[in-house]
């Protein structure tokens, strides 16, 4: 009976030892399982998805959306309103123009004189303003959100980090759209404002509005533009074949199109100017003039917004066709 008793011990040590192994692999699946995280491509946008929270980019809207099962978050509505506070389980949309990541480590004194430890864990703040937005829509800023997810493990949160950095890739290249758009305007304004006061001086002396010694000729107009060309051709580094131009009374460039049989082309119109490929360029024919949509320095595949420029406006329909055609056949030849 003896070597039947030594075969039920270790029948049960085998049994006891896939127990114990058993319980460590699943133990160790389930910490892996926490700790998985997941960026997915959507139709939509981009979305980053982990234990307790994710975050979607939604590129038609320009939102983020965050749904945590535990967050803590603030908002106001103006400068001077009241903060609203909400805690817990939640979906908070923010306007990607305006928001800012934060990612930090939770760090822990144990008594004095000792080292500060990590935790292990950290702790994902978005704060979101609408100074920007409200600036370029000529409204009064205020709107303020934070919100907070805390107690997030440092392998999750180091994921989220990498998230974050294609995240502000596209909020950046929004914002610079903005910015430029403001600097434009600015400008516009700028110019208008010396114009305005341009031509109450020359009114208050009984002179023309347009200059004290009277209107530009036609060769005084002509050579102002071809100054300011020459300006853009030599950033640009080449000379087209093929160029419009119009010329205001003061001399300034209204539109002007400049192509190079190579596919390059420079575009200016708006007070805004462009040089570069036609590559993956659009050209539409509006009521009067030609659109124009070229890919600028922050044109990506993930956001593949191109910017647009109305030219050959006061051209006759005839040459305005041409345009389009000799603009369409050297845009399919550079596919």
């Amino acid at each position: 009976m003896e070597p039947v008793g030594t075969f039920q011990l270790v029948w049960w040590a085998l049994i006891a030892a896939l127990v114990v192994g058993g319980s460590i692999y699943a133990y160790i699946e389930y910490h892996a399982y926490l700790l998985r995280t997941e960026v997915t491509t959507l139709p939509t946008g981009l979305r980053f998805s982990a234990q307790g929270f994710s975050v979607e980019s939604r590129n038609s809207s320009k939102d983020i959306v965050v749904q945590t099962r535990d967050g803590h978050y603030t908002h106001k509505a103006a400068a001077d309103a009241e903060p609203t506070v909400q805690t817990g389980g939640m979906t908070v949309t923010l306007s990607a123009v305006g928001t800012q990541f934060e990612v930090a480590r939770l760090m822990i004194k144990p008594d004095a004189g000792l080292a500060t430890q990590e935790t292990g864990f950290s702790n994902l703040t978005f704060s979101a303003s609408d100074t920007l937005r409200c600036q370029a829509e000529r409204r009064t800023p205020g709107e303020q959100s934070v919100l907070r997810i805390e107690h997030v493990p440092n392998a999750i949160a180091a994921d989220f980090q990498l998230f974050v950095a294609r995240l502000q890739l596209w909020i950046a290249k929004m914002e610079r759209t903005i910015l430029i758009d403001l600097d434009a305007r600015r400008k516009a304004e700028e110019e208008t404002a010396r114009a305005e006061a341009k031509a109450a001086a020359a009114a208050k002396k009984g002179m023309s509005s347009t200059t004290t010694n009277g209107p530009l000729t036609d060769a005084e107009r002509e050579a102002r533009a071809a100054e300011q060309i020459a300006s853009w051709r030599k950033v640009a580094g080449f000379k087209g074949s093929s160029t419009e131009v119009s010329i205001g009374p003061a001399g300034e460039v209204v539109w002007f199109i400049d192509l190079d049989p190579g596919g390059r082309v420079i575009l200016h119109a708006a007070n805004r100017t462009f040089h570069g490929s036609l590559k993956g360029a659009h050209v539409t024919v509006l009521a009067g003039e030609l659109e124009i949509g070229v890919r600028d320095d922050f044109w990506t595949e993930y956001d593949p917004q191109l910017v647009t420029f109305r030219v050959l406006s006061g051209v006759a329909p005839e040459a305005r066709l041409a345009w389009k055609e000799r603009l369409d056949i050297l845009i399919r030849s550079l596919r």
